[in-house]
C-alpha cells in the first residue's frame, strides 16, 4: 500500500498534525508551526516518520515550546522569516531531501 505524506505550512501544520491519526498517512512534514496560535502538544504523540521545518526569526513559532519526537527531525532555516522571504529555497530543498531518504512516499513502488 502506497501511503500519503501530509505536508502542512502555518496554520496548515494545524491540519496535517490533525490528519496524522490517520493510517493513509506515512509521514508528516510540519513547516512554521504557529506553536503562538495553535496548541502542538500532539507533536509529542507522532509516531511516524516527522520532519519539522522553522524558520530561524519566526515571531509565530517557538521552536522551544515544540515536543520534538526522539525520532523526529527539526530543521531551522537560517536569516528567514516566518513567511520565508528569505530561505524558501533551502524549505525546498530540506523538504525534498527528507522525501527522498528512504522512499518516504513509495515513490519508487513498483506501480501494479
Amino acid at each position: 500500500m502506497v501511503s500519503a505524506c501530509a505536508v502542512g505550512y502555518s496554520f496548515g501544520a494545524a491540519v496535517a498534525l490533525e490528519a496524522a491519526s490517520d493510517a493513509r498517512i506515512g509521514r508528516l512534514i510540519l513547516i512554521a508551526p504557529p506553536t503562538r496560535l495553535y496548541e502542538f502538544a500532539m507533536v509529542a504523540e507522532v509516531r511516524k516518520p516527522l520532519l519539522i521545518v522553522c524558520a530561524h526569526h519566526d515571531s509565530w513559532c517557538d521552536r522551544a515550546s515544540l515536543p520534538v519526537p526522539p525520532d523526529a527531525r527539526l530543521e531551522v532555516i537560517p536569516h528567514s522569516d516566518h513567511f520565508f522571504s528569505r530561505g524558501l529555497t533551502e524549505v525546498g530543498k530540506t523538504v525534498a531531501g527528507w522525501l527522498r531518504d528512504g522512499d518516504p512516499c513509495g515513490l519508487d513502488a513498483d506501480p501494479e
